[in-house]
């Protein structure tokens, strides 16, 4: 059952940023994550579910009602928000000490809300006493002691550090399993997105670009930004010359067999109806050094080799296209190999419309 319904939503400034004719279905106990680069209008369009900003067109159901939806909601800010001068105690009390709540079912309530938030410590400590992940545990309890349907979370991890922000990915996973709550989190971190949601959507100038599983999107971008964007490193673009039935990334002569000629060296079908020129996308996780049974060919001319831990980041050009390639051993630069990808995890883009081909 969905939680959250948006219906043709829009909100424009006059600096040109918002969203625009933006539909959207969160089902309830999904985490659902808005992500995309800064400047998209994921944090709009979450302040716009909050009740804090108001559409210039369109509608927002929560629960299927139309209600005030501050009383729907509850939202953890990138920032905490805690008052400084509180306890973490008073901090996750202040929603109900403004309804004027009986101070018995406030010290319940607020129980309740830390060990919901798996927050262990002392709660007459204020927040100059807490660490980073203790002061997101406070922030979290305090969204969840109103009881609210929907938890809005607007980039609640970017200012702590990387080990810290890994764990409390996990631990903010594990609750929202436990508790079934309903949260949509923005992020412009696609590891984020795609390691936390149960469906992600790629946005890009105020619109939605797809709408997915992590491993639909990351696995069948709709569109060459959603390639581009999702994935570290990001997805290789070359642009091929379709001839009749035929492509190449070279100054070959057209083939008379409907396949995509690589490097002179192996083929693979193009996707029907495509013609002039086609965008063929390969992530570099995808490039190896091994031919295996169904490969295409690429002939690499090797220029630059970074170790990153795992393996190897190599830069190289391929028909005077520049490619990246994740390999398990390091090349030296200044020479010329081939590097395989199987058919399967090619993609192909029309140039024109740079909407999937295939």
């Amino acid at each position: 059952m969905a939680e959250l319904e948006i219906r043709h939503l829009s909100r424009r400034f006059a600096s040109g940023g918002g969203v625009s004719t933006v539909s959207l279905s969160v089902d309830s106990g999904e985490l659902f994550v808005l992500v995309g680069p800064s400047g998209c209008g994921k944090s709009t369009l979450l302040r716009l579910i909050a009740g804090l900003e108001y559409p210039d067109a369109g509608e927002i159901q929560i629960g299927g009602a139309d209600g005030d939806r501050r009383e729907l909601v509850a939202m953890v800010f990138q920032n905490h928000a805690l008052y400084p001068h509180m306890s973490a105690f008073d901090n996750i009390a202040f929603p109900l000490r403004l309804r004027r709540t009986p101070r018995a079912e406030i010290e319940r309530r607020v129980a309740e809300a830390a060990a919901l938030a798996a927050l262990q410590i002392d709660l007459g400590r204020r927040p100059g006493q807490l660490s980073g992940g203790e002061r997101q545990r406070v922030a979290l309890a305090r969204a969840l002691i109103r009881h609210p349907r929907v938890i809005l979370m607007d980039e609640p991890l970017s200012s702590l550090d990387a080990q810290l922000r890994e764990r409390l990915r996990v631990e903010l996973k594990e609750f929202q399993r436990r508790t079934q709550r309903t949260i949509i989190y923005v992020t412009h971190d696609q590891r984020e997105a795609l390691t936390l949601g149960d469906r992600i959507a790629v946005m890009r100038a105020g619109t939605i670009e797809q709408v997915g599983t992590p491993t639909e999107v990351y696995n069948r971008p709709a569109n060459l930004f959603v390639a581009t964007f999702i994935g570290q490193p990001p997805m290789n673009i070359l642009r091929c010359r379709v001839r009749q039935t035929a492509a190449s990334t070279t100054a070959a002569p057209p083939s008379a067999e409907p396949a995509l000629e690589i490097g002179d060296k192996l083929a693979v079908a193009i996707p029907f109806g495509l013609g002039g020129e086609v965008l063929l996308g390969i992530r570099p996780e995808d490039l190896s050094y091994n031919p295996g049974s169904d490969a295409v060919a690429f002939e690499a001319s090797f220029t630059r080799v970074e170790f990153v831990g795992g393996g190897y980041l190599a830069y190289a050009t391929v028909a005077g296209q520049e490619i990246t390639a994740l390999l398990d051993q390091p090349v030296e630069p200044g020479r010329t190999r081939w590097l395989y990808a199987r058919r399967r995890a090619l993609h192909f883009f029309d140039p024109a419309s740079q909407r999937r081909a295939d």
